[in-house]
């Protein structure tokens, strides 16, 4: 044939491309790194924070009647149930694992939350007088829209048969015996969790990939007996932080601050966590009647943002 008699050679190629990878429920990838998010079930810390990483630590240093601290303890558990994720809920007391049944129910779709510049262009309908050629001109929109999380009621409770239906995991420092060791049996549970539900980064398949979402619940209190000295608190966080690293968990710990009362062993807690937060309520404060607050109750300071991994790992993608 023609083919022979030049020597032509047919090879069946096919361009080599990427399947399609399967990100376990309610997450999405960053866009700065491909990193799984997840949701903190609140938009307004979700923009602040650009969500939770896969695999992180958040600290949240609770107001002064825990009031604000538990909410957002609450919709990141409510935004679990709804997801699908797993939950493990450990507090210092037999009544902190109540909080499962004061979850908010959900209301509506998800979430979209604009970004600045997109609310400029929705609120801004003037006629651009720089220039007549520009009047014709499609108006830009930079950044994006957030399709991120759940709408939630405060004032109505999630169905406990919703609840019922994700894997739950509770632990009270105050069941475990006088002889042992909380913090010990606490991290010990973690990782007793994440082994049996297949959460582990390097042994779970793709097609069953789940997340375990941990909130912890003042941590360091005086409710936590003899194991609330700085050094063993720092050394739990350090080995929580490790534990969920190789992991398809995202773990929130609430800390009382106005209680510990140290001002630098708090900034070596938000070290050791990769991104904090911190409330003040205005309850009980000189801002509570002054005009310039009268529209707010709380304010939020970030005080560390999380610092993802690097893109070249690839270990949550």
């Amino acid at each position: 044939t023609f083919y022979d008699r030049i020597g032509f050679v047919m090879t069946s190629f096919k361009k080599a491309g990427r399947g399609k990878v399967v990100h376990p429920r309610g997450t999405k990838p960053s866009l700065h790194n491909s990193q799984l998010l997840i949701s903190s079930g609140t938009p307004s810390l979700d923009v602040l924070l650009g969500g939770l990483a896969i695999g992180s630590v958040l600290l949240v240093e609770e107001d002064a009647y825990n009031s604000y601290a538990r909410f957002l303890v609450k919709y990141f558990l409510a935004e679990g149930v709804m997801c699908g994720h797993a939950l493990l809920v450990a507090g210092p007391s037999i009544h902190s694992t109540d909080i499962l049944k004061e979850l908010p129910a959900s209301v509506g779709s998800q979430v979209v939350v604009p970004t600045l510049a997109e609310s400029s262009v929705a609120t801004s309908q003037e006629t651009m007088d720089i220039a007549w050629r520009y009047q014709n001109l499609p108006a830009m929109k930079s950044g994006f829209s957030n399709n991120f999380g759940h709408f939630y009621d405060l004032s109505k409770t999630m169905d406990q048969s919703r609840v019922d239906l994700v894997p739950v995991t509770t632990f009270s420092a105050s069941n475990v015996q006088s002889s042992g060791n909380s913090l010990n049996e606490l991290s010990e549970k973690v990782r007793e969790v994440i082994v049996a539900g297949s959460y582990s980064t390097s042994t779970t398949p793709l097609s069953e990939r789940n997340v375990l979402r941990i909130a912890i619940q003042s941590f360091g209190s005086p409710l936590w007996s003899k194991d609330g000295d700085a050094v063993a608190l720092a050394q739990f966080l350090h080995s929580l932080r490790a534990t969920v690293r190789g992991a398809y968990a995202t773990a929130v710990v609430t800390i009382p601050n106005h209680m510990l009362e140290d001002e630098v062993l708090m900034r070596r807690f938000e070290r050791l966590c990769d991104a904090a937060v911190s409330l003040e309520s205005f309850s009980g404060s000189h801002k509570e009647e002054n005009p310039l607050y009268q529209d707010y109750h709380e304010t939020t300071f970030a005080a560390r943002a999380i610092r993802y991994s690097k893109p070249s790992t690839g270990r949550y993608c």
